[in-house]
């Protein structure tokens, strides 16, 4: 190739050469510089602007708030129209669509507010909210209620074990078994199925049971079954244990049982009853102090309710039997305790007692005891009809049998108890005592009267016989007793002696033993007497004359009020007429045989030497009891 100095013409190079102004050293370096700059700027990604976040939603405290920020009544009312309008034959996408939007309403919200029985949380949902489920849930056949159930108990589980919210299928649990408690025993078999498969994971089994559980807040024979089936079984394993024990307390005191409740019906069958039992009394002392014990003080009221007055009387039958097997004092009280009332709540458990007695003849002997130191409990017992002869009964085979250890507790508690029914017959007022000390107190009064006033005509007894015509038959009446009197007197005065003689030969030294101590009864009797009227002249003359004018005052009422009084009164005046001459005649008739010689006594005198010795110790204790109470009179 040709040069440009050849090509241009001659002293171009050399122009060109020299109106070119050439940069200067630092310039050139500067330039170098800011394009390296540029090169590795141009390397370097572009950084992105940063992006404005909207601010964070509130989350809400608790369910109430979650319902009133996210929760709308048009909205639950369109989503249940709308599954029904679409799948009018499938119900349960109804329901899947409804727990599934509660869900998301509902989620993040705090569950450990959630307790047994508060009603959470169904009870934040306002009463529109409750009105649009409940309806929907009504419209079903039972059938699919049951699957309800068991989708919403399943799904709590499933979920839970995923981290999702399940405040819409509990809200669904709660109406289903507010509706129809007895869903959830429709198939135990499977929910206890999916208990143990989640019980090794607590949060997520104590949910299958508080699920379980609402069935118990609307009745208590199904959240006793549910307890005793699902729950019962979880005791022993520490992150249940207080669940459990919980639960039984709220349960009844929900339902107000207390240990003298008396239900219509038992809440659980004997084979629960028993195994209740042995839960109580053995189990509770395996497990955390705290919940043992309280377990313990809820036992009374669950077996109230378990026993329902114990009108089955195959309890009685069970409990016997179960006695020869449980050797802990305190269970053992129990059964006995049982065991009575079972006496009383049914009269066929006596027949039952009267059948095991030979064959169980310890259970029985503590059976008679326990009654016998709880007899103010139990002393109804004795209106059973046959217990006393039953008891009898008993007593015979006790003293035919004596060979055998037992029979002594049976023999002591039959005794104890066949006295106390003894007692219960006697008259609990001394009758016998007062009405003597009250004929006592009107001879007092009578005599008293007639001394103050010289005769017994001028008497205030003397003037209100009178008044109602019975004066003359009285002093007819006490004339003829004082000539039986007389006659009786002057016959004994002669007769008497020569009759003592006789029993002095055949008694001997015996008779004269019982004449001293009758002497000394007498004479102190008679000192006390004596005493008695003095202080009843000195404390009760005033008394008596206000009770003179006052009972005069009152039969002229009567006289004016019941014009026939005087003829009623005389009437029983002469029927007491009567009866006095038939005794008084009787007394003659009698002492007429002694005279005329028609008294063995030879007969007399064959058991007149074995019999002495009890009189005189019956005399002794008679005047003994006499004296004593003669002295409390006095004090």
């Amino acid at each position: 190739m040709p040069r440009i100095e050849d090509i241009l013409p001659p002293g171009s190079m050399q122009a060109i050469n020299s109106g070119y102004d050439y940069p200067k050293e630092e310039e050139v370096k500067k330039v170098t510089k800011d394009a390296k700059k540029a090169e590795l700027k141009a390397k370097q990604p572009e950084k992105k602007a940063a992006k404005v976040e909207p601010p964070k939603p509130k989350v809400p405290a608790n369910l109430q708030e979650a319902v009133k920020m996210k929760l709308r009544v048009d909205e639950i009312k369109q989503l249940i129209e709308k599954g029904q309008n679409q799948f009018p034959d499938s119900p349960l996408l109804w329901l899947r669509d409804l727990a599934s939007h509660l869900n998301i309403n509902l989620v993040n919200t705090d569950k450990t507010e959630l307790g047994i029985f508060d009603g959470l949380p169904l009870s934040a949902l306002t009463k529109n909210m409750k009105l649009s489920i409940y309806a929907m849930v009504q419209g079903v056949s039972e059938s699919m209620q049951v699957t309800f159930l068991e989708t919403c108990i399943s799904n709590t589980a499933h979920e839970l074990a995923k981290g999702q919210d399940v405040s819409g299928w509990m809200v669904l649990t709660q109406v289903l078994t507010d509706l129809n408690p007895a869903l959830a025993t429709s198939n135990l078999g499977r929910l206890i199925e999916l208990r143990n498969s989640y019980q090794n994971r607590p949060n997520i089994g104590q949910a299958i049971l508080w699920s379980v559980g609402q069935a118990g807040r609307k009745d208590i024979y199904t959240g006793v079954r549910v307890w005793l089936e699902v729950m019962l079984p979880l005791l022993t394993m520490k992150h249940y244990t207080k669940f459990v024990v919980d639960y039984l307390q709220v349960l009844l005191d929900t339902h107000t049982i207390t240990p003298e409740t008396v239900l219509s019906k038992p809440v659980m069958d004997i084979p629960n009853l028993n195994t209740l039992q042995d839960t109580v009394f053995v189990t509770a002392g395996q497990i955390n102090k705290d919940c043992g014990r309280q377990l313990v003080d809820l036992y009374p009221r669950l077996r109230a309710a378990a026993l329902a007055g114990c009108r089955n009387h195959e309890i009685f039958l069970n409990f016997m039997q179960r006695m020869k097997h449980q050797n802990m004092p305190d269970q053992c009280l129990d059964s006995l305790d049982i065991l009575s009332r079972s006496l009383l709540g049914s009269p066929a458990a006596l027949v039952h007692w009267h059948k095991l007695y030979t064959s169980h003849l310890s259970q029985s002997g503590q059976l008679l005891q326990y009654l016998e130191n709880n007899w103010a409990k139990f002393k109804g017992i004795v209106n059973i009809d046959n217990f006393e002869e039953t008891l009898q009964a008993f007593q015979d085979y006790n003293m035919s049998a004596t060979h055998k250890e037992e029979v002594g507790l049976c023999r002591d508690g039959c005794n104890v108890i066949l006295n106390r029914i003894a007692k219960k017959g006697a008259s609990w007022f001394p009758w016998k005592t007062m009405s003597f000390l009250l004929l006592v107190g009107t001879a007092a009064i009578i005599n008293l009267d007639v001394q103050q006033n010289g005769s017994f005509s001028r008497s205030h007894g003397g003037i209100f016989l009178k008044d109602i015509g019975q004066y003359d038959r009285v002093v007819d009446v006490y004339g003829r007793g004082n000539r039986v009197y007389g006659d009786v007197y002057g016959w004994s005065e002669k007769n008497l002696p020569v009759y003592y003689a006789k029993a002095r030969d055949v008694a001997g030294p015996t008779l004269d033993t019982i004449t001293d101590n009758i002497k000394d009864g007498s004479m102190f009797v008679y000192g006390k007497g004596v005493e008695l009227r003095e202080l009843a002249l000195e404390q009760g003359g005033e008394t008596y004359k206000m009770a003179t004018v006052k009972g005069g005052e009152f039969y002229s009422y009567l006289q004016a009020q019941y014009p026939g009084v005087r003829d009623t009164v005389g009437l029983y005046l002469a029927a007491a007429k009567a009866g006095l001459i038939k005794t008084a005649n009787q007394v003659v008739e009698f002492y007429h045989d002694l005279v005329g010689g028609k008294v063995d006594w030879e007969a007399v005198k064959v058991g007149l030497l074995n019999r002495l010795q009890l009189i005189q110790a019956s005399m002794v204790t008679g005047l003994q009891w006499a004296k004593e109470q003669i002295i409390q009179l006095t004090k």
